[in-house]
C-alpha cells in the first residue's frame, strides 16, 4: 500500500499493523583520484613497483586493488 501524503511504502506485520517502509538507495562506492592512478597503472606493474612510484605502503595499494 502506498502512503501518497509522504510517499512512503507501507506493510503488514504479522499482526495484520500496517507499519511504513522506506525506500533505500544504493550507493555506489566512489574511487579517489589516488586508486583510480594506482588501478590504471596496476596493469603494467607490481605491488612492490607501484608501491614505489606512488610511495605509499602496500597496504594502501591492495586496498585499492580489492575496489578494482
Amino acid at each position: 500500500m502506498e502512503n501518497l501524503e509522504n510517499n512512503e511504502l507501507e506493510t503488514l506485520d504479522s499482526t495484520g499493523v500496517i507499519k511504513p517502509r522506506t525506500k533505500t538507495k544504493v550507493v555506489e562506492p566512489t574511487l579517489t583520484p589516488l586508486e583510480q592512478n594506482i588501478i590504471n597503472k596496476s596493469e603494467n606493474l607490481n605491488i612492490p613497483a607501484l608501491c614505489a612510484f606512488f610511495g605509499v605502503t602496500d597496504d594502501v595499494v591492495k586496498a585499492a586493488l580489492a575496489k578494482k
